[in-house]
């Protein structure tokens, strides 16, 4: 009797029905690690299950996991960079909700780990839990539950492969995170099917997808049955790991449930819920230990018990009051827009972005300079300034004296360079993000060597430079020549 007040309810949403009356669902009463009551029925029961606090996954088809390289570990700049990303892709064509969760990669870059699912299933969650009546702590993806199960007995990355009814899923789990999630409708029941289904995932997580590779297969769900058959015999790891997640569990097969038994150990960032939701849940949590101190109270000084009766009653016309405030918010969670303070910074976000593609990665500029200069050529100086601006006193010009321009001799000699080659128009408009540059690369060998060179280095630096000069400055005494190029560039060729 005492788990109903201090236990954890966890709930498994089917799949969405026509209405939240008729919303199915399967439920698991956990004391510790202890699995006390078990049930399956209309979620309308929810409220009655008691439990300390309520824990809930629920699926959705459009939901979308990824992984994004990025610049920024300020949470509010990564959001706005995973939105455009996602949206960028047209994943979506509704409303969706977005979490991130930010993981350091070197010391500039940072790597984003999004989860996105849309509004209408988060809506459909909400309306089959009971927020307004129970403590409800976490609304969580079905996979972010597998994954944080798996996550829980092994730290090497797993296949996971999981079935429910018609529905199979199949993607890698990563300390905790999905990746590659890939869906499939296989057959209730038949083994043969389920088998083909498991094989054709683990063929396609079995390399050259960008992903590490699984250590272990793990089956989930309806195929519990499967990894019991002889015929389908896995390896030692695999059945090793399965051991560890069903002994996370007393009194109950974690691995035929992973949706429920996963939810303690799923992430916060992973959470689903609106900070409104959770604060009520948290609300809950600290009125019924309340609570409870003041009718122990009462009991031992009759004054004392009056007064805190009082207080018994202001903190549930609070607590009614902020039921109330959520039912309003609910309803405007897919409406809702960025207020002024959030466009400021969304605008003043796409500024720095609109700078940075406008600077030239001088590394990245060299980097590309060496693969395509001639075997022996040798950079002697690089000068760079932006477009237009009068340039520094060591770059007045190419400096050769007596050197021969061989621009026009060159692309007279081969036309499908020239279009390349050719400078564009000086105007306000393109001199954004684009600089001009001061060349001097050495050619060793004899005259009759060195000019074939220079022409081969300008047709190859044509690709990403416009040329302006090219003088060759050949040294009989020395056998070699100074070759001054004039060009410019765009910063988008070498942004960082």
């Amino acid at each position: 009797m005492l788990e109903r007040w201090t236990g954890r309810l966890l709930v498994a949403l089917d799949e969405p029905a026509a209405d939240a009356e008729t919303q199915k669902a399967r439920w698991a009463l956990l004391s510790g690690r202890r699995c006390v009551a078990r049930g399956e029925g209309p979620a309308a029961r929810l409220a009655a299950l008691g439990g300390l606090e309520l824990l809930a996954s629920f699926f959705d088809r459009s939901a979308h996991f990824d992984r994004i390289v990025a610049q920024t570990a300020n949470p509010r700049l990564a959001q706005v960079f995973a939105r455009r990303h996602i949206d960028g892709q047209m994943l979506f064509n509704e409303s969706y909700r977005l979490r991130t969760r930010l993981i350091p990669l070197g010391e500039a870059d940072i790597v984003l780990r999004t989860l996105a699912t849309t509004e209408l299933a988060c809506a459909r969650a909400a309306d089959a839990l009971p927020l307004a009546t129970r403590p409800v702590r976490l609304a969580a993806l079905e996979e972010t539950a597998l994954a944080a199960l798996a996550a829980k007995a092994t730290s090497e990355p797993a296949l996971v492969c999981f079935a429910r009814g018609e529905r199979f899923v199949a993607f890698l789990a990563e300390a905790g995170d999905v990746r590659g999630r890939q869906l499939a409708v296989v057959p209730p029941g038949d083994a043969a099917e389920q088998e083909a289904a498991v094989g054709r995932a683990a063929a396609a997580f079995g390399g050259g997808t960008g992903l590490p590779e699984p250590a272990v297969t793990l089956l989930f769900g309806d195929l519990t049955g499967l990894a019991k058959q002889p015929q389908f015999a896995r390896d030692v790891a695999s059945r090793e790991v399965e051991k560890k997640i069903a002994a996370l569990v007393a009194g109950a097969n974690a691995l035929a449930e992973p949706e429920l038994f996963g939810l303690p150990f799923v992430r916060r960032e992973w959470n689903l819920l609106e900070p409104a939701q959770a604060a009520g849940a948290l609300a809950w949590k600290l009125a019924l230990p309340a609570a409870g101190l003041l009718v122990a109270g009462a009991a031992f000084a009759g004054l004392l018990g009056g007064f805190q009766a009082i207080d018994n009653a202001a903190t549930a016309a609070r607590l009614q009051e902020q039921r109330a405030t959520l039912e309003r918010e609910r309803g405007d969670l897919v409406k809702r827009i960025p207020d002024e303070k959030e466009s400021r910074r969304l605008a003043e976000f796409a500024e720095l972005m609109k700078k940075r593609d406008e600077q030239v990665r001088a590394d990245r500029l060299l980097a590309w300079l060496t693969t395509r200069l001639p075997e022996g050529a040798v950079v002697e100086s690089v000068t760079l300034y932006p477009f237009g601006e009068k340039p520094p006193e060591a770059a007045q010009g190419p400096g050769a004296k007596g050197g021969e321009d061989i621009l026009a001799r060159i692309f007279g000699r081969d036309k499908a360079a020239e279009p390349k080659a050719q400078p564009e128009k000086a105007s306000a408009k393109n001199d954004a993000g684009r600089y001009a540059m001061r060349l001097v690369v050495s050619l060793p060998g004899g005259y009759e060597e060195v000019e074939p060179k220079a022409a081969a280095t300008v047709r190859a630096l044509a690709e990403g430079l416009s040329f302006e000069q090219a003088v060759l400055d050949y040294d009989a005494k020395e056998t070699r020549a100074r070759f001054h190029l004039a060009a410019s560039l765009t910063a988008r060729s070498f942004a960082p």
